[in-house]
C-alpha cells in the first residue's frame, strides 16, 4: 500500500512541477528585487501603482484569451482600443452623451473585428498577418484623424471617476473590479 501511495504522490508532484517551478522563480525574483532595491520594493507606492495599472492590461488579456484558445492571435487590439477611445472622446465632446459615445466606440471595435474575422475566415489569410497589418493601419488612421494629438475627457468628481479611478481606502478602485 505504501508503494502505491508513494507512486501517486510522485505522479501528482510531477504533474505540477512546472507550476511549482514558476512560483519558486517568481518568489526568488521578488526577493531579489526586495534585497537589491528595498527603498522601492518595501514601500506601498509601487504596489498601489501595480493595482491601478495592471487591471486594465488584465482586462485586455481576458478578451485575448479566447482568441488564443482557438489557436489564433490578435495583434491589433491595442490599436483598436486606442481608436475606440479616440472615437469615444470625440463623440462625447461633440454630443455630450456618454451612451452615444459608448455605442460609437464599441461599434468601431466591432467593425474592425468583423473585418479581421472576415479576412481570416473567408479569405484564409493567417490571423497574425491580418492583425499585424490591421494594427499598423488602425494606428496610422488614428494618428491621421487626431493630427497626432491626444484628446481628454474631463471626468473629475463624477460617479464614473469615483468608480474607475477613485480609491477605497488605500486600495485603487480599478483593482477591485
Amino acid at each position: 500500500m505504501d508503494d502505491l501511495e508513494t507512486k501517486y504522490k510522485v505522479k501528482r508532484f510531477s504533474r505540477y512541477k512546472s507550476q511549482i517551478g514558476l512560483v519558486i522563480m517568481t518568489a526568488s525574483i521578488f526577493v531579489l528585487f526586495m534585497i537589491t532595491s528595498p527603498e522601492v520594493f518595501l514601500r506601498g507606492r509601487i504596489y498601489q501603482s501595480f493595482l491601478s495599472t495592471v487591471p486594465f492590461i488584465g482586462f485586455m488579456a481576458l478578451g485575448l484569451t479566447f482568441v488564443l484558445a482557438m489557436g489564433e492571435i490578435d495583434l491589433s487590439f491595442p490599436s483598436v482600443m486606442a481608436l475606440s477611445g479616440f472615437i469615444f472622446t470625440i463623440t462625447f465632446q461633440t454630443t455630450n452623451s456618454v451612451i452615444l459615445a459608448l455605442i460609437c466606440s464599441i461599434l468601431s471595435g466591432v467593425i474592425v473585428g468583423f473585418i479581421n474575422g472576415t479576412l481570416v475566415t473567408s479569405i484564409g489569410i493567417p490571423s497574425i498577418v491580418v492583425t499585424l497589418g490591421m494594427q499598423f493601419l488602425i494606428r496610422g488612421f488614428s494618428n491621421i484623424i487626431s493630427n497626432g494629438l491626444a484628446r481628454t475627457v474631463e471626468v473629475d468628481k463624477t460617479i464614473s471617476y469615483k468608480i474607475f479611478v477613485g480609491k477605497l481606502g488605500p486600495i485603487p478602485a480599478q483593482s477591485i473590479m
